[in-house]
């Protein structure tokens, strides 16, 4: 089984696959824990929709790294936002929406490893077919 492009493609995502093909996908900044950013979520949606269409996946883990799953945010990159209507906010509601239909359109079991606090997008775990929690998630 060759290293797919995707693995190489999103900067906030670890990739690795075993020659079953179980894929953990392990969401990160910069290699520690997730402080979300514009770039997470355009990188997560793009992802679902590759892990998706990659018929060499037979199982997908999504988790975090270190001791949270998601829950920092890092506010700077959300500046660029024009907050002063609700017609700012309509891009990332449409990429959000993808983002989810991507998710929910994995046809192979996905399990939420969720490994510490999830207080933002909890959602990615609890809509996975297995969700498992470790005794400090929230």
């Amino acid at each position: 089984m060759s290293r797919p492009v995707y693995f190489d493609k999103y900067p906030t995502i670890a990739f690795e696959r075993d020659a079953l093909g179980i894929l953990v996908m392990r969401l990160h900044s910069n290699n520690g824990p997730v402080a979300y950013t514009p770039q997470h979520h355009a990188d997560w949606t793009g992802a679902f929709y590759d892990v998706g269409a990659d018929r060499d996946n037979s199982v997908v883990i999504i988790t975090g790294t270190g001791d949270k799953f998601i829950d920092d945010f890092d506010w700077s990159g959300w500046g660029a936002m024009d907050h002063s209507r609700p017609s700012g906010f309509e891009p990332i509601h449409a990429e959000g929406k993808r983002l989810l239909r991507n998710l929910l359109d994995i046809e192979v079991p996905v399990i939420g490893a969720v490994n510490g606090p999830a207080t933002i997008h909890a959602e990615l775990a609890c809509l996975s077919d297995i969700t498992l929690a470790s005794e400090n998630a929230t």
